[in-house]
């Protein structure tokens, strides 16, 4: 619809409003705080706001539509204000749709388009635009009015300012804060609906969406004056805003560039996040966005993509895209308020609320001893009661046996008192009531001393509960779902088909199980090493699948599942698998097995898990340089977890990941092993059987435990952590547990059952070295100390004997080693990240003469340089590199901006071995560097 059309439309739309604005801006004036009045006036003006704002982001004025966001989120912060700020923006309020109306009149009036975006910069308001963007929302205004009169001309140069990621200095926090936490939300939504464009079986509606997104993005990002974000999304509106309307969907060529945009705005998003570096590529793929922009400004776009998209893609999106209707707006954020806090705040109360639970396991213990100390008094009182009762019947029984009735002074016979007709007391008989007396007080005191310590227990359980939940709300606050990571697992899979030529989908179940957000950031480098590797080495090309009869798209699957207090992860592909004649082969050749010829398949699989094993005879960059497996074994390890793996030649392979979740604490049993007091998480449990149960069975398999319902093997713990095992006292049978042992289950024998309680996991840092099978520490009750054991990381060992003396290097030690040498930072970083993830070690230099400090301290296996540098330039330093024996040898890559004839030929002149040009282009700097590397490397 034609942009005047789309004005006239929202003329008439606010003048229809204007009744209705007028109201409800004078009822937030004139509401008392906190009223129901009061809300529902502003949810009315909200709602005459999100109309006109809704009618201008269909007309594509995104000036206006960035100031009725700014309104919306006024009227939302007026809720609560005090009724003297809300009168003191009545007249701003009412002003709004006179300005808007002015705007809508003159879009052209360079006036009208700067007092309507001033006016949201009135300090009244309780968000106001800073000047900075006030600038950014008149520019836009003003783009808008030029854009209804003719089609602006597109920039026809580039350069790295077009890319930039840095956001403006003067933007609102609040702003920038608002734009980063839906930014990915909606970069996800816009790479899915940009996958599913070649299935979408309603095209014009994908076609919307992914212009609507484009749109926001692009609006949002303007404000916030992230460079990078507005330039792309801008022409990708553009293309989808043209394909919608000429009803074409996009041939392979267009399709392949709009799927490489997606992914870079992923990754630019990931940057502005802080989860990972500026995309290397963004200069390129703007470009080639730009270009295909300008064909299609020229009305040449069919003829640069006449071929359709009829083969299938290199990759496929996930199907739910087929499911999913493309045409339903994307949902709005829950309304519900949030809060920015520092991950180090939610990182102290997590260990507040560990050093709670252990004293409040103190006190519990603590209160214990007083309950037990006071049963102790309770039955001593009843013994000193006994005695009592006895001492009294003595002296009754003295006094009635004594010989005779001693007459007082001066009575006769007759006078005296018969002993039953008088009780005559003396000393003892005082003595004895006194007595009789003070154990009656010390019973009172022991009935109120119970009375106290029961109130105490009950303080103490609500305590507890507290504890309890205040432990889970700290918990919650550092889970996010694995739908936070979905993306860039789906960008791991896209980027390695793009590199093989093959074809893959990925399809990940359980993404909305809560995890640990460190633990789950932890996972995304091993992920996607797996997932990598699964393209290169386990998806076969489309032919070789179609004569193995599977179909020519592979399938990789990723799911997540919550085992206890562990989460596991398999990802599984159905691929070729492993080719264990080329393990069996290459562990030969080092020497790894004792007999590899009669190695079962699993213990050569493991093999696989060795730092620097690989049966690849050439290099690849896609999944590193043939160690990715050891890569993730050690990551794993060092987030206290076990990796498993199976494969079946054919037909694909499988990798298990268990890993403990972080909890503040876990309920555990406590037993006695070997000695030692351990805790054994109870969800590791399956039963105590009762003694007399069950038979312990001596084969020469070893010992097994035999119940009438199961039959497994048996084993002291003790044994299994190192410790003698003692032998039972009067050769009673020792107590024992059944536990899960991976997907099986085992009879562990303890010494002693102690109890059950929660107890709080301290890990050990840097300084102590892991132990398998121990999780960490806990502190219990009485101040001992006890390892928490891992009984499926201490029972499961390897099952293969690996002779010490040929294990290899650490992985960190087989990587080659680039330098980089370049005076901008933006270049290290992303030049590093890159070629990390590509499988090498990085070192950096900011010029020449830091390059020649780095090289003496130790030689690198290549150099990247940039051509000019403060100092020493790329083409000295190439030149006195090469007049050193040493270093005469030594791969030099030139990667600079200068394209000209005269500074290639001045650098092979130097002894550049390969000269490249910014910005460069993944696939070609790493067959370069593959290319350039010493033929020693390790395959």
């Amino acid at each position: 619809m034609p942009q005047q059309e789309i004005i006239a439309i929202l003329l008439s739309e606010l003048e229809e409003a204007a009744a209705p604005l007028a109201a409800a801006f004078s009822g937030i004036a004139a509401a008392a705080d906190g009223s129901q009045a009061l809300r529902d006036a502003i949810a009315a003006a909200s709602a005459q706001v999100d109309c006109i704002r809704a009618a201008a982001e269909a007309g594509g004025l995104l000036g206006l539509e960035v100031i009725g966001d700014r309104l919306r989120d006024n009227l939302q912060l007026l809720t609560d204000t005090g009724q003297e700020q809300r009168a003191a923006s009545e007249e701003l309020l009412l002003a709004w749709p006179e300005r808007v109306m002015a705007y809508l009149l003159q879009p052209d009036s360079a006036s009208a388009c700067r007092e309507l975006a001033q006016l949201l910069c009135e300090p009244a308001w309780p968000l106001p635009f800073s000047d900075h963007e006030a600038g950014l929302v008149l520019e836009l205004l003003t783009a808008a009015a030029a854009a209804g009169g003719q089609q602006s001309e597109r920039s026809r140069e580039i350069g790295p300012d077009d890319v930039s990621l840095t956001p403006s200095g003067e933007v609102h926090p609040e702003v920038l804060a608002a734009f980063l936490d839906d930014a990915p939300r909606q970069a996800a939504e816009l790479a899915r609906c940009i996958h599913g464009l070649e299935r979408a079986a309603d095209l014009a509606a994908t076609l919307n969406q992914a212009r609507r997104i484009a749109h926001t993005l692009k609006g949002a990002a303007a404000v916030a004056g992230v460079a990078g974000v507005t330039n792309l999304t801008h022409h990708l509106e553009d293309l989808f805003e043209y394909l919608a309307a000429s009803g074409r969907r996009p041939g392979r060529l267009l399709m392949d560039s709009l799927c490489e945009a997606a992914d870079c705005l992923e990754a630019m998003i990931d940057a502005l996040t802080g989860l990972g570096a500026p995309p290397a590529n963004a200069l390129a793929v703007l470009d080639s966005v730009l270009q295909w922009a300008q064909r299609m400004d020229r009305g040449e776009l069919e003829r640069y993509d006449a071929e359709p998209a009829t083969a299938p893609p290199a990759y496929s999106a996930p199907p739910e895209l087929a499911e999913q209707p493309a045409g339903e707006d994307l949902a709005p954020a829950a309304g519900i308020q949030s809060l920015r806090v520092p991950v180090a705040t939610i990182d102290a109360l997590y260990r507040y609320t560990g050093e709670l639970s252990i004293s409040g396991a103190q006190l519990a213990e603590g209160l214990a001893r007083l309950e037990r100390l006071q049963r102790a008094l309770a039955e001593q009182d009843q013994v000193v009661q006994q005695r009592l009762f006895e001492l009294e019947d003595l002296i009754d029984i003295q006094d009635v046996a004594s010989a005779g009735y001693r007459l007082g002074p001066g009575q006769s016979g007759d006078d005296a008192f018969d002993p039953l007709e008088l009780d005559q007391y003396n000393q003892l008989h005082g003595c004895s009531r006194a007595l009789t007396e003070a154990v009656a007080d010390w019973r009172e005191l022991s009935m109120g001393l119970h009375d106290e310590l029961a109130r105490l227990r009950n303080l103490l359980n609500q305590q507890d509960r507290l504890h309890r939940a205040l432990e889970g709300t700290v918990l919650a606050a550092r889970l996010v779902s694995v739908r936070a990571i979905e993306a860039r697992l789906q960008r791991f899979v896209r980027q390695a088909c793009r590199a093989t030529g093959k074809q893959a989908e990925l399809e990940i179940a359980g993404v909305e199980l809560p995890l640990d957000s460190e633990l789950l950031q932890a996972l995304v480098d091993p992920l996607g090493h797996l997932l990598r590797n699964a393209v290169d080495h386990g998806i076969e090309a489309p032919q070789e699948r179609l004569a193995a009869g599977k179909p020519e798209t592979g399938r990789i699957s990723l799911s997540f599942t919550r085992d206890g207090n562990h989460v596991q992860i398999v990802c599984s592909d159905d691929g070729r698998g492993f080719d264990l004649d080329a393990i069996r082969q290459r562990a030969a050749e080092r020497g790894l097995l004792a007999a590899a010829d009669g190695a079962d398949a699993e213990a050569l699989q493991r093999l696989l898990l060795l730092p620097g094993f690989s049966t690849r005879q050439q290099v690849t960059h896609t999944s590193g340089r043939g160690i990715g497996l050891d890569a993730v074994h050690a990551a794993v390890r060092a987030l206290n977890g076990t990796l498993s793996l199976h494969a079946v030649a054919g037909q694909g392979a499988r990798f298990t990941l268990r890993l403990p979740t972080a909890l503040v604490t876990v309920h555990a049993l406590l037993v006695e092993a070997g000695g030692q007091v351990v805790a054994i998480p109870s969800g590791d449990l399956a039963h105590i059987p009762a003694p007399g149960s069950w038979q312990r069975i001596e084969s020469p398999a070893g010992l097994r435990f035999q119940s009438p319902d199961l039959a497994c093997p048996l084993r002291p713990l003790a044994a299994a952590m190192g410790r003698a095992t003692p032998p039972a006292p009067d050769g009673s049978v020792p107590p024992v547990l059944l536990a899960h042992i991976g997907d099986a289950i085992e009879a562990l024998e303890v010494e002693r059952l102690i109890g059950s309680t929660h107890v709080v996991i301290k890990h050990f840092g840097a300084m102590l070295p892991r132990v398998r099978g121990v999780l960490g520490a806990a502190i219990l009750g009485d101040g001992t100390v006890a390892p928490v054991l891992d009984l499926t990381g201490l029972l499961q060992g390897p099952p293969i004997a690996v002779q010490p003396a040929e294990i290899l290097q650490p992985p960190s030690e087989t990587l080659p080693e680039i330098l980089v040498v370049d005076d901008s930072l933006s270049m290290r970083r992303a030049l590093g990240q890159f070629l990390q993830d590509a499988g090498f070690r990085v070192r950096f230099a900011r010029d020449g003469m830091e390059a020649i400090q780095a090289v003496e301290r130790q030689q690198p296996d290549l150099l990247i340089v940039d051509l000019e540098m403060p100092r020493l330039n790329g083409l000295e330093l190439t030149a006195h590199l090469r007049g050193r024996a040493a270093t005469a040898a030594l791969p030099v890559i030139m990667l600079t901006s200068r394209s000209m004839q005269k500074h290639r030929r001045q650098a092979e002149l130097a002894g550049v071995d390969a000269y490249l040009t910014k910005p460069f282009q993944e696939l070609e700097l790493l067959a370069t560097v593959e290319r350039l590397l010493p033929a020693s490397q390790p395959a």
